[in-house]
Formats: C-alpha cells, structure tokens, sequence
C-alpha cells in the first residue's frame, strides 16, 4: 500500500465518521490545552517562589538556640558564624531617660546581609569589633526617646558612662 493511498483511506475514513472525528480531534487538542496550561502554571509557581526565596537571601542561615532537642549555642558556636546575631527586648536608659527597645548583639557585616542602611552615622566597624568597643548603633526611635531632638546629628559618638554610642 502506497503512501497516498494510505492518506485517501484515512480521509474517507474521517468522512464516514465526522461525530466520532469531531470528538477525537476535540478531545485531543482539550488534552493538550490541558497539559500546556498544568505546565505554565507550574513554572510560573516555581518562578515566584525561587523570588521569594531569593528575597530573603542565599547565604543567610538563621540559627535558633534551645530547640526541641538541642542545646543552647556558646561563644565558641557564635564565632564559627559570619554574622552572629542575638536579640533580645530590653529596657535602655540614660540621663533618666528610657525607651523599650529590641537590643541586638552583632559584627560589622550584618548590613551587607540584611540590606539595612543607617540614616546618619555610622555602623560598627572591624575595629569596633577587633578592640571589643562598646558601642551601639541606635535606631530612630531610641534615639528620640533617649535623646530628644537636641542630639546632633554631626556627633558620630558620645560617652555614655564606660559605653559609647555610635548613630
């Protein structure tokens, strides 16, 4: 049987039965539609999250003390870390002045991590960290409420008893 004669048999074929044709070439392209569509809403659900996980950072890794079968982390834990970071709410004063404020215990290489900038100032520096200064980067609103708004904004840092303060 010759090729042109295998295509006259397949169309009359197709003209003896145009409903069950009909259905057939329906039913086909349903399925593809289907599957094309499945595939474009799944990519684009990989898409989002891949961003979403992106956004908060490849190289971030948060690590939790006293898990449910772990144990607290040391110094010597912290050290092994590129950005140590601990937090803790806390009540600050100074000159008779307070605010409740998060207080957070970190190195020179948080902003490069978190994307935070300073409005004024200055963050800690290697130095800061190396020579073990005491000194804290404060926010806006601690700094308000500590200082008022008579606290310069050209001062980088004050004596605070033995600690400095850096904003």
């Amino acid at each position: 049987m010759s090729l042109l004669e295998s295509l006259r048999l397949a169309f009359e074929g197709l003209k003896a039965n145009k409903l069950r044709s009909l259905l057939t070439m329906l039913g086909v392209i349903i399925g593809v539609g289907a599957v094309i569509g499945l595939v474009s809403v799944g990519t684009g659900a990989t898409h989002k999250v891949t961003a979403q996980v992106e956004s908060l950072g490849s190289n971030v890794i948060v690590v939790m003390p006293n898990g449910p079968r772990g144990r607290n982390l040391r110094v010597e834990d912290a050290t092994m870390l590129e950005v140590p970071v601990t937090s803790q709410s806390s009540l600050v004063v100074w000159t008779g002045r307070s605010t409740d404020t998060r207080v957070v215990g970190t190195n020179e290489a948080l902003p490069a991590v978190d994307g935070s900038a300073l409005a004024v100032g200055r963050f800690l520096s290697d130095q800061d960290v190396t020579h073990r200064r005491q000194v804290v980067v404060l926010g806006s609103t601690a700094k308000n409420d500590l200082f008022g708004l008579r606290a310069s904004s050209s001062a980088s840092t004050r004596p605070c008893g033995r600690h400095g303060w850096t904003r």
